[in-house]
């Protein structure tokens, strides 16, 4: 696992609200819904941890909110 530190001050309960959400033209389905973020296809074709049907996140997202206490020198 990798764990970065973001400038997001919410966690999105829906793709359509993360930043890292798109949705693009595809020549041959039509529109395609991807996670920028780990460069992975979120359509009904995909494996089904990365299955995005407009409710929720697909359970390989690779975000999560953790608790992290801050040292009193602000590290």
């Amino acid at each position: 696992m990798v764990v970065i530190k973001t400038n997001i001050k919410f966690m999105p309960e829906y793709c359509d609200d993360c930043r890292w959400f798109g949705c693009k033209p595809h020549p041959y389905k039509g529109w395609s819904d991807s996670c920028e973020l780990m460069s992975q296809c979120m359509d009904d074709d995909q494996e089904e941890g990365w299955i995005y049907d407009g409710n929720g996140r697909p359970k390989n997202c690779p975000l999560m909110e953790i608790d992290v206490e801050v040292e009193e020198d602000g590290r």
